[in-house]
């Protein structure tokens, strides 16, 4: 996170901290419904921030960054978080239902 002047001493102390960057992270991403992917190629994030993350009311999808048939795996990091991080079906994202409007239109501007 890059910290600007326009900041207060406070803000920049606290973002200097990266603990504190990571649950202002969670916290955003968990207010504004954003999913969190766990990655299998990169094997990120670590489960100790999977475990943050779902502290903090956040959602989780699974990602493998493919790029060719070479490459296709089977999620196994992902199914490892799952198990290292105890995370279960009501912590996954799943899709709107037929109906729903999308997040640009609940959150108004505040997504613009």
């Amino acid at each position: 996170m890059r910290v600007t002047r326009s900041m207060g001493r406070a803000n920049r102390r606290e973002y200097s901290n990266p603990l504190a960057v990571a649950r202002a992270t969670a916290n955003a991403a968990a207010k504004n419904n954003v999913a969190v992917e766990i990655n299998n190629r990169y094997k990120l994030p670590s489960a100790s921030f999977i475990k943050l993350m779902k502290a903090a009311g956040c959602k989780f999808t699974f990602g493998t960054n493919n790029t060719g048939a070479n490459d296709v795996g089977r999620c196994e990091y992902a199914l490892q978080m799952v198990d290292e991080c105890g995370l279960g079906e009501p912590n996954f994202w799943v899709p709107l239902a037929v109906g729903s409007t999308k997040a640009i239109d609940r959150k108004g501007d505040a997504l613009k």
